[in-house]
């Protein structure tokens, strides 16, 4: 029921609660929200719970690794609601566009023939967003999907999604729908729908009897793996990571005022100083030689002073002086 709403009921933004004492298990409920949409917040909660255990989460890094906002909160104390509200606010208005994670790791085999069926699907409903889920599904033989396909309720839903939001259409959550009216238009979706059904009862022979369980597998393996990147205990020798070891530096209360102005400094000598090196280089290479051969180039062939005053006095010249001092 969850997963349909998620998908027939465009939902302005979807929070998925996880557990930080137990990231691997819950991260499979939200790497499978993160193939139906993009508009997902991850609340990543009892983060008091998983400190007293001794466990270090990295949100920051989760949230590279999961492509959409993840908010650390603990909600017995409040903790980290607002910031919660606001990253909600930012997904629903789309002020923050998410580039969600999409599991891999399939066998070659899978990944031909679920991009086949991928492929037919968006050629007849191209502002869908998640043909490649909607391909698992009807490999896996989801009635629920089968129906939308056939019915025409998918190309209901792209036209939805491929249209901005309103207001009015923001308050009026009755998201039930209806086949389209027009004959001719009922005609064509049955006929791209049963056509797509039929591919996919083609290549489900070709996926095998474990498909469901292959599938399964690229989940929880993908969600120990982010697991793994994000959390450290106590009791480990915490692991280099660059994006971490910048983050500390940069927003350290000693060390980021000064590196702050390290680089406000390096920038205004590149400026002022810095960058005449490589602009002296290009304007001896495009001015001094390039111009000269196109000149005398010019003059050898014959061609009209007229001619080559527009081309090469006149645009190349200058646009090789743009280009050796702005570039």
């Amino acid at each position: 029921i969850a997963r349909d709403f998620i998908l027939f009921g465009k939902p302005d933004v979807t929070v998925v609660v996880v557990d930080a004492t137990r990231l691997e298990r819950n991260l499979n409920l939200a790497l499978q929200v993160l193939e139906i949409t993009d508009r997902v917040v991850v609340c990543l909660n009892l983060m008091d719970e998983a400190k007293r255990r001794g466990l270090d989460v990295d949100h920051r890094r989760l949230a590279r690794d999961l492509g959409v906002p993840v908010v650390p909160t603990s909600a017995r104390y409040d903790e980290g609601l607002d910031e919660l509200l606001q990253a909600i606010a930012e997904v629903a208005s789309g002020a923050f566009v998410g580039k969600p994670l999409r599991v891999g790791g399939r066998p070659t085999a899978l990944n031909r023939v679920v991009n086949e069926l991928a492929g037919k699907i968006e050629a007849a409903f191209p502002a869908l967003p998640n043909t490649q889920w909607v391909a698992l599904r009807l490999l896996d033989g989801d009635e629920r999907i089968r129906e939308a396909v056939l019915s025409g309720e998918l190309m209901h839903l792209q036209k939805e999604l491929s249209s901005p939001r309103d207001d009015q259409a923001s308050k009026d959550r009755d998201h039930r729908l209806v086949a389209p009216a027009d004959g001719e238009a009922v005609s064509v979706v049955d006929d791209a729908g049963a056509e797509i059904l039929e591919l996919a009862s083609e290549l489900r022979w070709k996926v095998g009897p474990d498909f469901h369980q292959v599938l399964m597998e690229g989940i929880f393996t993908e969600a120990a793996r982010l697991a793994d990147r994000a959390v450290t205990r106590s009791d480990e020798q915490p692991r280099f990571d660059l994006d971490r070891t910048i983050d500390r530096l940069v927003t350290s209360r000693t060390l980021g005022i000064p590196l702050m102005l390290a680089l406000l400094t390096l920038v205004f000598w590149l400026t002022i100083a810095g960058a005449n090196a490589p602009s002296k280089m290009l304007a001896t290479l495009l001015i001094d030689n390039v111009y000269v051969w196109l000149r005398d180039g010019a003059v050898s062939l014959g061609i009209p002073w007229w001619i080559s005053g527009l081309f090469i006095d006149g645009m190349y010249l200058g646009t090789a002086w743009v280009v050796a001092v702005m570039l």
